[in-house]
Order: C-alpha cells, then sequence, then structure tokens
C-alpha cells in the first residue's frame, strides 16, 4: 500500500511548481492535488499572452517547468515520481497527471536541484566578470538532455553576431506593433501590491540601448541605468519537434537547466523575443542546422548581486 502525502508535503509540493518561471511573471497554470497521491497540472487560458504567444508554446513550457518543480519536490519526500504528459486527448488544457509512488531514496543532485527551487531567481542586471567552466557548460547541457531537449550553446563571434542581429530584428517588428506593445505593458513596471506579472520594483536596472541581450526595461522606467552585459553565454533551448508534447518537455528542460544553473551560482534570464515572432524564430532555427526547433533563448553567467524574487499567487 502506498502512503499519502502529508498536507504538508501537499502544499510543498505545490508551493514548488508555483515557483516556475513563466512569460511575464503570468504564472499560467492551475497547479492541484487529485486524489491522495496525485497532482494534476493545467494551463490557464485566462493567463495567456495572446499576442506574443498566440499558439501557447511558452504557456506549455511554463506549465512544463511547473511540472519538473513538482516532480523534485516529491522526490525530496523520497517517492517514486509516475508521470503521464497529455493525458485526455478531449482536454486540451490537461497538460500532466503526476503520481506519487513507493519510497525510493533520493539522490543528492535531485536534492540539491530541490532545495534550489526557492532560490532561483531571474537575474535582471549585467552579469559579473568571468567565464563558465567547460565542465559546468557541458552539465547544464545534460541537465537538459536528461529531459529530452538539448541546449545549444551559441559560442562563436559569427554566431553571437547571427543572434544578436535576430534579436534586434524580433524587437524592432514587435515594437511596431501596437497590441504587442500594450500586452507587454499590462504586465511589466506594475505596483508593489500586485502577485503576478512583474513589478517594478523587482525589474531590475534599466539596460543600455546598446545592450544586446536585454532589450526590455521593465520597470515602466524607474529603473537606474545598467552597463552593457556582452559577456553573457548564450544557450537555446530546442526539441526535435515543435508539437504540445515537446513544449511540455522542453519546459521540464527549462527548469532543469535553470535550477543546475542556480545550483552553481550562476543567475539567468530569458532572451524572448527571437523565439516570439515566427520569422526569426524560422532564423535561429536555420542557425541550429534546421533539424532542432527552438523552444527558448538563455542568457547565463555568474551573478552581479542578489536577484529579487519576483510575486507569486501562491
Amino acid at each position: 500500500m502506498i502512503t499519502a502525502l502529508t498536507p504538508q508535503a501537499v502544499h510543498d509540493v505545490l508551493a514548488a511548481g508555483s515557483r516556475a518561471p513563466s512569460g511575464h511573471n503570468t504564472q499560467p497554470w492551475v497547479l492541484r492535488a487529485d486524489g491522495p497521491d496525485g497532482f494534476e497540472v493545467r494551463g490557464d487560458p485566462a493567463r495567456a499572452l495572446p499576442v506574443a504567444d498566440p499558439d501557447h508554446r511558452a504557456l506549455r513550457l511554463a506549465c512544463g517547468a511547473a511540472l519538473a518543480g513538482m516532480r523534485l519536490a516529491v522526490r525530496a519526500q523520497e517517492r517514486r515520481t509516475h508521470v503521464r504528459l497529455l493525458p485526455d486527448p478531449d482536454d486540451p488544457w490537461s497538460f500532466a497527471r503526476l503520481r506519487v509512488g513507493s519510497p525510493l531514496p533520493c539522490s543528492p543532485a535531485e536534492r540539491a536541484l530541490a532545495a534550489a527551487i526557492g532560490h532561483r531567481h531571474t537575474h535582471r542586471r549585467a552579469f559579473g566578470e568571468g567565464a563558465v567552466r567547460p565542465a559546468l557548460r557541458a552539465e547544464l547541457r545534460r541537465a537538459a538532455e536528461a529531459e529530452r531537449s538539448w541546449l545549444y550553446w551559441i559560442e562563436t563571434p559569427a554566431e553571437r553576431d547571427t543572434v544578436a542581429g535576430l534579436v534586434a530584428d524580433a524587437v524592432r517588428i514587435e515594437d511596431a506593433d501596437p497590441a504587442w506593445r500594450a500586452e507587454r505593458e499590462a504586465w511589466t513596471g506594475r505596483g508593489a501590491d500586485v502577485l503576478d506579472g512583474v513589478p517594478a520594483a523587482v525589474a531590475g536596472p534599466r539596460p543600455p540601448r546598446d545592450d544586446p541581450w536585454r532589450v526590455r526595461d521593465l520597470s515602466g522606467g524607474a529603473g537606474t541605468p545598467d552597463r552593457p552585459d556582452r559577456h553573457a553565454m548564450i544557450g537555446v533551448l530546442a526539441t526535435a519537434h515543435d508539437l504540445p508534447l515537446a513544449h511540455l518537455q522542453a519546459g521540464q528542460a527549462l527548469q532543469r537547466v535553470l535550477l543546475t544553473a542556480t545550483v552553481h551560482g550562476l543567475g539567468a534570464s530569458f532572451v524572448a523575443p527571437p523565439v516570439e515572432v515566427a520569422s526569426t524564430r524560422e532564423a535561429l532555427r536555420t542557425l541550429l542546422g534546421g533539424a532542432l526547433w527552438p523552444q527558448a533563448v538563455l542568457r547565463l553567467g555568474p551573478k552581479a548581486g542578489d536577484d529579487l524574487p519576483s510575486p507569486r499567487l501562491m
């Protein structure tokens, strides 16, 4: 007989899922207990970004990241996890069911990742000096591969220039669209009393106009000026196909990569525009060789100061 989790353990699992990253911190999920030994992860269309994410690809990534946190929280309870992705073909918003299994010791690596969940925050300032060791880059790549995804490092000067050009192209397309601007402004630069979106107080400093990677001032103009971040390590998280299943797998990979970075003291943030605009996403796919689908672009490096946590609904 499988012993049910305690009420505190159930709360901890749901809280771990709620700490996942999401575009503009929309938290587009419904996380709930499903019986004495299970959980369900659902997408919340009311929290979608219809302009930036009309196909709900990024929404599914966020829900996959939430699932990854919940899995780790169950493992921290030294229990097996059993997951069904897209369990109900008649319910497009039911993304995953997680069942708690029999006892199984938690590995030190799993425990470290679970402990990092509450310490992972988006690093919105320029990174500090120092390179990320090749061994750590390889570990981050393995973290993605553990969830059936790939992390492609943008390393050569030519590749970095190409990706920076795609970022600039995507920003121009988005900024020329009033609907895109309105959606972004609705979720960012918010007051301190909200539980979602990006309040001005946690949006970080104002990036300079010549920063190739941090291209948005999310503070509503309230941030202090920052220096350019020209030496960030850039990675593209990609999958073998572009169906909803891949998006959920990529979301789990994303959270595992971010938590692995947190364990090693690295900061990370997202470079969203090139995967939001269809033309630049296709160009990025070509850069990857045409066989993989880019799902997220990450900026990583040594932290330069502490990160402020975004608000949470839970």
